[in-house]
């Protein structure tokens, strides 16, 4: 689906990406922006976690829950608050910068995924910062309903014409 988002908007020049629908809403390299910083703070706590395992639970029943929890509410078009640390968007970048640095990003949680062991992967090491606590699982689960869910927004964006001149 990332491969698909910037095929589609390799033809648009970084102008009309950086261009805000209103002043109110970010533009679609802000809302890439945001996907790519909440995936790579979330890598980075993974792996704090996983190389710190005293204090690491084993996801049950609640940890599930919350999992569900998040990814119905991501389905929906409601705007939740974004955290601080992946609200702090740049007025200005390039498509192509992304499109690298998210690659080396899914390439680092693959290796992640591939090198830790399946007990450890199964225990709470990704932490959402309103839902709590969940498995590698509801992490993938998570980053795949969230992009899906800023998607949809980028695709409203493209559909105005007044953005794309």
């Amino acid at each position: 689906m990332r491969y698909e988002l910037f095929e589609k908007l390799k033809e648009i020049d970084n102008q009309t990406l950086n261009l805000k629908p209103n002043p109110e809403k970010w533009s679609i390299i802000q809302i890439i922006h945001h996907l790519y910083k909440s995936e790579q703070l979330s890598i980075v706590y993974i792996k704090r976690k996983i190389n710190n395992t005293q204090n690491i639970k084993k996801s049950g029943t609640a940890s599930f829950i919350r999992g569900k929890l998040l990814e119905w509410a991501l389905k929906f078009p409601a705007k939740l608050k974004a955290p601080e640390n992946v609200s702090d968007v740049p007025d200005f970048a390039e498509l192509d910068i992304y499109k690298i640095e998210w690659e080396k990003l899914r390439n680092n949680l693959s290796e992640i995924i591939e090198n830790t062991d399946s007990k450890l992967l199964m225990s709470d090491i990704f932490k959402h910062p309103s839902i709590g606590n969940m498995n590698i699982i509801y992490a993938l689960k998570f980053m795949h309903a969230h992009f899906n869910h800023h998607k949809k927004q980028i695709d409203k964006i493209l559909q105005n014409k007044n953005i794309l001149v």
